[in-house]
């Protein structure tokens, strides 16, 4: 009967299917770690930009000569 190479084509197709998924699979998750640790880092890189900003701006208000003004919060 014909019916065994019907069977081995449905069953290489379906291994072929979860394979493909499997990578898929593999890629996402290489993708969204990448972008957890560019998310990581784009956070470092404002908190020291921001830090750099403020030395600036304290460097020049005092060569200035400008007084820092108190803000109660």
């Amino acid at each position: 009967m014909d019916v065994v190479p019907a069977l081995a084509l449905m069953l290489g197709g379906i291994v072929w299917i979860n394979v493909a998924t499997l990578r898929l699979s593999t890629r996402s998750s290489l993708t969204i770690q990448r972008s957890t640790e560019a998310q990581a880092e784009i956070a470092n890189l404002n908190t020291s930009l921001q830090q750099e900003y403020a030395q600036v701006r304290i460097a020049a208000a005092h060569s200035l000569g400008m007084k820092q003004e108190i803000r109660l919060r």
